[in-house]
């Protein structure tokens, strides 16, 4: 069993040799100096200090970096640093931080980058407020006291630690993104001294769909098909918590999701149709939804986002628990919580149903529709009900042309998180000659699926069907997975 502690690989260095940040970083690794245009083999990754680089940290030099695969972290970085890793990465945090660190995700063309954002937390969010109060001196020439977790720092700098990033897949320069970002902080690492590791695994997916089988349109044009893709990235912190009486395993996954519907198609809009009789594919539904065997007593203890929403939904997930961690050569009981901080889900005319059921141990989100037709209200299935919802009077005596009035989340890339916490007892465990509880082996089997719904609409004059038919036309991608996690490998060899 292994638990958190100081690191003695090998990290690069730009900066003064003589700065707090290189003689910090010396105490728990090896911090080897790089000059001008030395080479970076053999190192773990690479450590700047953003107050002392410099022209070290000019553009071409930070470009270089990040090309060679290291992870590329920047401590208390400039405005200017930071505009030359957002003109690379396509995305910087916008506001100064304590750390930011960047790694090139293997074999993305063009480059694309995970970003991760360190000193966001609770202690580091306290001790900036009593700066902020502070007459002497002002807070902009004092943030560099703000102490780094330096277990974050190591872990974020070495590609086993993956999962810790904050963000995913950022085009290469001045390219939009093609996934979403979301800057969380280190928050889910615990103290130093935790048994505690990480896993992660990203699933990429698409599917492809022919019209509605009937529409006249489609058939003109020699029956196109319309391209979706989306990718879910599920991050796994797992934590044996060993300070109370009776301990377990606590496991907090997050799911970082993005679907885009349109990814090419027939029209501008890469869509099958786009006219006053046809219209699709546009996206109606996207679900998420989780579940866990775990062969003993599991139970969810949090999860986030909760309740339902419309537009946007903020949220936090919290886990307090009681961490055993290694101190001075002792074994001590300290009260911790994972904080996510806060988050925001945005899905502009678009709403959010929470289905969770944790009587069955399911949790499951629900997004979906609402400004034009709302899916769930006016249900696909119930023609009187969407109808009305779904044409307009073009000749002012009926019902006519389909609705122009689809919000721009339908035919864009959704993006979203989602978290839940597991708890998993493991009461056969007893304490130790050493006086401690020993993580037992156990296997455990995440399950879920992720999907995406669909849907054509035409008019009777874009109909073939016998005199034409005013049609709605769905179809869907599913996703299902499996995350099979051994607990005590990852909190062992993390």
């Amino acid at each position: 069993m292994t638990s958190l502690k100081p690191d003695r690989s090998r990290f690069g260095y730009i900066g003064d040799p003589g700065a707090a940040i290189a003689h910090e970083g010396n105490e728990h690794a090896h911090m080897v100096p790089l000059v001008g245009e030395q080479a970076t083999t053999d190192l773990t990754g690479i450590i700047i200090d953003g107050q002392s680089a410099g022209d070290a940290a000019n553009p071409a030099r930070l470009f270089e970096l990040l090309a060679s695969g290291l992870t590329v972290a920047v401590a208390y970085p400039t405005p200017e640093i930071l505009e030359n890793l957002r003109s690379i990465t396509g995305r910087a945090p916008a506001t100064p931080v304590p750390l930011v660190s960047y790694s090139r995700l293997p074999q993305s063309n063009p480059a694309a980058y995970h970003m991760m954002v360190i000193g966001e937390g609770q202690q580091s969010q306290t001790l900036l407020s009593a700066l902020a109060s502070a007459e002497d001196p002002p807070p902009s020439t004092e943030t560099r006291s703000i102490p780094i977790s330096w277990n974050a720092v190591f872990a974020s700098l070495k590609k086993t630690a993956s999962p810790n990033v904050a963000a995913i897949s950022q085009e290469a320069a001045g390219a939009a993104p093609r996934f979403a970002a979301f800057e969380t902080g280190a928050q889910f690492l615990p103290p130093q001294g935790a048994v505690f590791g990480t896993r992660q695994s990203t699933h990429q997916v698409d599917a492809e769909f022919a019209g509605v089988w009937c529409d006249r349109l489609c058939q003109e044009r020699g029956n196109p098909k319309q391209k979706i893709a989306a990718q879910f990235v599920n991050d796994f912190y797992v934590y044996w918590v060993d300070g109370g009486a009776s301990p377990y395993y606590q496991v907090i996954a997050k799911q970082t999701t993005s679907i885009n519907p349109t990814v090419s198609g027939w029209t501008d809009r890469k869509t099958l149709t786009w006219q006053g009789r046809s219209k699709g594919y546009f996206m109606y539904e996207a679900h998420s939804q989780w579940s866990l065997r775990a062969g003993r007593n599991a139970t969810v203890t949090a999860y986030q986002p909760q309740s339902n929403a419309t537009g946007s939904k903020q949220f936090q997930l919290q886990v307090p628990m009681m961490i055993g961690t290694s101190q001075s050569g002792g074994h001590i009981s300290t009260p911790w919580t994972a904080d996510s901080g806060q988050l925001t889900d945005n899905f502009p005319g678009w709403g959010l149903r929470d289905q969770s059921d944790l009587s069955q141990g399911q949790v499951y989100w629900r997004f979906h529709q609402v400004d034009g037709w709302n899916s769930i209200e006016k249900p696909r299935e119930h023609f009187i009900n969407w109808w009305g919802s779904m044409y307009y009077d073009k000749d002012s005596d009926h019902k006519d042309s389909v609705i122009d009035s689809f919000p721009d989340q339908s035919l864009s890339t959704l993006n979203f998180q989602v978290m839940c916490a597991w708890r998993i007892d493991c009461p056969e465990v007893t304490k130790s000659s050493d006086g401690r509880f020993h993580p037992p082996e156990l296997r455990v089997i995440f399950s879920g699926f992720n999907s995406a719904d669909v849907a054509q609409v035409h008019n009777k004059d874009g109909c073939s069907d016998g005199g034409g038919h005013h049609h709605i036309g769905w179809t869907w991608a599913w996703w299902p997975w499996d995350e099979v996690l051994q607990l005590e490998d990852i909190v062992r060899n993390t």
